[in-house]
């Protein structure tokens, strides 16, 4: 019974999530950028690696993440990924790895990326992904596809970030094609205890949706965040903190207006130079 419950709650999900498939789950991005109503135009360090690409650049230590998700409170519906971040004087490189589903549907993402400084404000980065898609009737397909983004420093309290994915019409089933999703999005510090961001997010097979959050530094170890999302209508919150000098940890939750409460946890560590 609790395996047809997951399948059926499974189906639903993609119904309700226009953004299924562009990292594996809408909850690829990890509890941070969740937190904050998925916006993930304007992410940075290894954070980057789920995000926008452009960001890993501003990264100057090895870095390593996990993010894990339950949907729903379902026990077979989780997505885990994991990240590492290698900084060099040519630029700065990254691998992600993550998988989100069930036995009957699952689906993997493997995503090699490259960040670099143009410039003391400017930042571009790209990733090449694979993503494969394993399932009972057709067994396993595959397909690489692309992705990447910028990001400007148009002062110290104003920042701009842009990101698409998938670009190209892509196939990687029969009957699924690989979605192409643009955003742009706006980051400002009105002090240094807060950050508002808001993002514009496309996928050209549905409709205009709208990302917004709030951070705000409670003091040196506490953040406290809260994010909405339209089209379907997300509210998500959260909170990180740090675990030492080395390691932070963040959590968010999302609630869906239809299915409910998902928890999500971050685990980033950092290393001294």
């Amino acid at each position: 019974m609790e395996e047809k419950q997951g399948l059926i709650i499974f189906l639903l999900f993609i119904l309700f999530s226009p953004i299924y498939g562009q990292s594996n789950a809408p909850f690829g991005s990890g509890a941070k950028a969740i937190a904050l109503g998925n916006t993930t135009t304007l992410s940075g360090e290894i954070y980057a690696l789920f995000g926008n690409q452009a960001g890993l650049a501003n990264a100057q230590n090895f870095s390593v993440a996990i993010n894990s998700a339950n949907y729903y409170s379902l026990n077979d519906l989780n997505h885990l990924g994991f990240g590492v971040l290698l900084p060099t004087n040519s630029g700065n490189f990254g691998l992600s790895v993550s998988q989100f589903g069930i036995d009957e549907l699952k689906e993997q993402k493997i995503g090699v990326a490259y960040s670099k400084k143009l410039g003391k404000r400017f930042n571009a980065g790209i990733q090449f992904d694979y993503l494969n898609i394993q399932t009972d009737e057709f067994g396993n397909n595959g397909s690489f596809t692309f992705e990447g983004g910028i990001q400007a420093e148009i002062s110290s309290e104003w920042k701009f970030g842009a990101h698409f994915f998938s670009p190209a019409k892509i196939s990687v089933t029969n009957k699924q094609n690989i979605p192409t999703i643009i955003k742009i999005g706006t980051a400002f510090c009105p002090s240094p205890k807060a950050r508002l961001i808001a993002e514009l997010e496309k996928d050209i097979s549905h409709p205009l949706r709208l990302n917004s959050g709030i951070e705000y530094f409670l003091n040196d170890r506490f953040i406290a965040r809260i994010g909405i999302r339209s089209n379907p209508a997300n509210f998500n919150f959260g909170i990180g903190t740090k675990l030492g000098n080395m390691v932070s940890l963040d959590l968010a939750f999302s609630y869906h207006q239809t299915l409910g409460f998902s928890p999500m946890l971050s685990v980033v560590y950092v290393s001294k130079k």
